[in-house]
């Protein structure tokens, strides 16, 4: 009965002792799966915000030199037209 026994508690002792190791190596393997999901999420992630950032640098040059124009149109009509005024002939509504 005792040689049984032992053979019982040896198998046990073996079997806790793969499981304890598998159960590491599944856990080391998420660790490092997780550090490289967040690396290259992170890595996305400021890809993402540079693009936006020179995609709104971008616009806002484009709209600067719409204004600019738009104010060189004015400024060549007002040139040629002269200054505004109110005089007597302009009718107000």
């Amino acid at each position: 009965m005792t040689l049984h026994r032992s053979l019982h508690l040896r198998l046990l002792g073996w079997f806790l002792l793969v499981a304890t190791l598998v159960a590491l190596a599944l856990f080391g393997g998420y660790r490092n799966l997780r550090a490289t999901v967040e690396a290259d999420l992170e890595d996305d992630i400021t890809q993402r915000i540079a693009q936006v950032h020179r995609e709104l640098v971008t616009t806002h040059n484009l709209y600067l030199e719409r204004v600019r124009a738009s104010m060189r149109v004015l400024r060549a009509a007002t040139d040629q037209l002269g200054s505004a005024n109110l005089s007597s002939g302009v009718e107000t509504v």
